[in-house]
């Protein structure tokens, strides 16, 4: 979940378009970006907008470009919108919400630090990971002493 700090108009808002990606391109042309499609982008504007270099929109007066997006779910595509941050210093929020067996943060490319802000409370040290969810209930393991703590444990540092 982001929260993103821009005026209305660093957005370029290509909502209107739908799902037509000539109809993308256009606009994003006549917004002085260079943009065009290949084969394959049918239907997917996200396609066009990843070839397109982040100084490029920045260099047209844009920090955030807003699309419409799709997605099958097999009982039918369903709508939404999505955005593409071409300025990152456009993020002043972010949190990111554990979740087990699963890497959601593909890369790393501007994820926390592994451990970031998790205190042990044995032994202090800023080393701890998430090991498991379940519930309401949130389980942490210091990579330093190994010592086990609970969310809401008493003797957990306070945030």
């Amino acid at each position: 979940m982001l929260t993103l700090d821009v005026n209305e108009d660093e957005v370029l808002d290509l909502t209107g378009c739908g799902l037509d990606v000539a109809a993308v391109v256009t606009d994003l042309s006549f917004a002085g970006i260079p943009a065009r499609t290949q084969a394959g982008d049918e239907r997917n504007p996200h396609l066009v907008l990843n070839r397109i270099p982040a100084d490029a929109i920045r260099r047209a007066g844009y920090r955030v470009v807003r699309i419409r997006d799709w997605v099958d779910w097999g009982a039918g595509e369903r709508h939404a919108e999505s955005v593409l941050i071409a300025d990152l210093s456009a993020i002043i929020d972010r949190e990111v919400l554990p979740l087990p067996d699963r890497n959601f943060q593909l890369d790393g490319r501007g994820a926390a630090p592994r451990g970031a802000g998790l205190v042990c409370p044995n032994c202090r040290e800023n080393r701890g990971d998430v090991m498991t969810v379940s519930e309401n209930r949130v389980t942490f393991r210091c990579n330093g002493c190994g010592r086990r703590w609970s969310a809401g444990e008493p003797g957990m540092p306070k945030e």
